[in-house]
């Protein structure tokens, strides 16, 4: 599972569905958010958001070196709380494209295939405070801000969460 809470999914595959739910933002009482963008709220209570917070500053020196490492590929490397046991994912910022809507842009008549490196600065990288492979590249960052395996990993990390954000 990518998401920690249990939460009705609704898969939008079709190009027209990109168009249609930018208008739609309840259906049936129930709230409708994109998971793929940044600050979803999931309904954290105070204990778990003071919990989160406090992850959250221990792995401020990864986040840090993993966006250094990645530069221009991604606009941030930030905490997350939705991912259950995925190490990271690529979402996109809150205003941006979802992997769909970048697919169909590119498509469009006058897509180019330049266009990607406008798209790719806009994508955030979200890491899992409970994941052993973050915490070990947490614990070798704190040894050395140089380290090659933070670095290396950091590649893999980014390239599979491309290739698993579609």
């Amino acid at each position: 599972g990518v998401l920690k809470r249990g939460y009705d999914v609704l898969l939008m595959p079709e190009n027209i569905d990109e168009y249609s739910i930018q208008q739609i933002k309840d259906y049936d009482g129930k709230k409708l958010i994109c998971i793929t963008q940044e600050n979803i709220n999931l309904g954290e209570d105070t204990d778990e958001k003071e919990k989160f917070e406090e992850k959250k500053k221990k792995l401020e020196p990864l986040c840090k070196a993993m966006k250094e490492i990645l530069g221009g590929k991604i606009k941030e490397v930030v905490v997350s709380n939705r991912l259950d046991n995925s190490p990271s994912c690529i979402v996109n910022g809150l205003f941006g494209y979802t992997a769909n809507m970048e697919r169909i842009m590119r498509g469009q008549a006058l897509g180019t295939t330049t266009s990607g490196t406008m798209l790719d600065g806009m994508k955030i990288m979200e890491i899992n405070y409970d994941n052993p492979i973050i915490n070990a590249m947490k614990e070798k960052i704190t040894l050395n801000t140089k380290d090659k395996t933070v670095h290396d990993l950091t590649w893999l990390l980014y390239e599979t969460s491309i290739l698993s954000s579609g």
